[in-house]
C-alpha cells in the first residue's frame, strides 16, 4: 500500500503543541506511530510529544490522515506509495 509521512514543519506536535491523534488513530499504535517525547529545542520549559513513523509497521491505512486535526490546505500527514518515502 504505502507509508505515512509527517510534515515536521505542519504537524502540531512538533511545534510543542500536544496532539498525538495520528498516534492515537494508527491501529498500529506503538509499532507503526510512536511518540518521541523529548524537551523542546531552546525551550527549558515546553516538551515536544513528536510522532514518527515507522516504515517497515506502517500499511499506509490513512486513517491517520484522516484524523489530522491539520487542514490547511491539507493534513500534516500524508500517504505516499511503499519505496518513495525516502523521495519527500
Amino acid at each position: 500500500m504505502g507509508v505515512a509521512i509527517i510534515d515536521q514543519e505542519r504537524c502540531l506536535s512538533y511545534k510543542a503543541m500536544r496532539c498525538e491523534v495520528c498516534y492515537r488513530a494508527c491501529p498500529f499504535i506503538d509499532q507503526a506511530i510512536t511518540i518521541d517525547y523529548r524537551q523542546r529545542e531552546g525551550d527549558a520549559i515546553h516538551a515536544v510529544f513528536a510522532p514518527q513513523v515507522h516504515e517497515g509497521k506502517c500499511v499506509g491505512c490513512g486513517l491517520c490522515v484522516q484524523r489530522c486535526p491539520v487542514e490547511d490546505p491539507s493534513p500534516a500527514i500524508s500517504i505516499v506509495p511503499a519505496g518513495q518515502e525516502a523521495a519527500r
